[in-house]
């Protein structure tokens, strides 16, 4: 009776030692699934930090060249003042020349009217 005993107490703890060698397997597949998975995150993680990295110079990019654009567009409008300005003063230049002109031929007018004048008398 005790050797049949002591027989179920061996077949027991060798089914428990399977039992424990199957979930320690299977705790084995588990980390081993668990460890892909992580890797996996890890490359999706990098993946998405490089595609974040180039948005944003590309982003910086695009800012850089709108700001240079706006530089440009507003030496361009402070060179027009200038040319504006020159032009303006010009024009005045000009028309007081003109108004000058008029006033010396009128002058020149009336002298030589005064002088006929003077001729006709003699």
């Amino acid at each position: 009776a005790r050797l049949s005993c002591a027989r179920t107490a061996v077949v027991h703890l060798e089914e428990e030692q399977k039992q424990k060698e199957h979930e320690m397997l299977s705790t084995r597949q588990v980390l081993r699934d668990l460890q892909q998975v992580a890797a996996e995150q890890r490359s999706a993680v990098q993946r998405i930090k490089a595609g974040n990295e180039e948005m944003v110079a590309k982003s910086a990019r695009g800012a850089s060249e709108r700001t240079q654009a706006a530089q440009h567009a507003a030496s361009m409008v402070e060179e027009r003042s200038r040319e504006k300005h020159s032009l303006s003063t010009a024009l005045q230049v000009t028309e007081k020349q003109l108004v000058d002109t008029e006033a010396a031929v009128t002058v020149q007018r009336q002298r030589e009217s005064e002088a006929l004048a003077a001729e006709q008398r003699r």
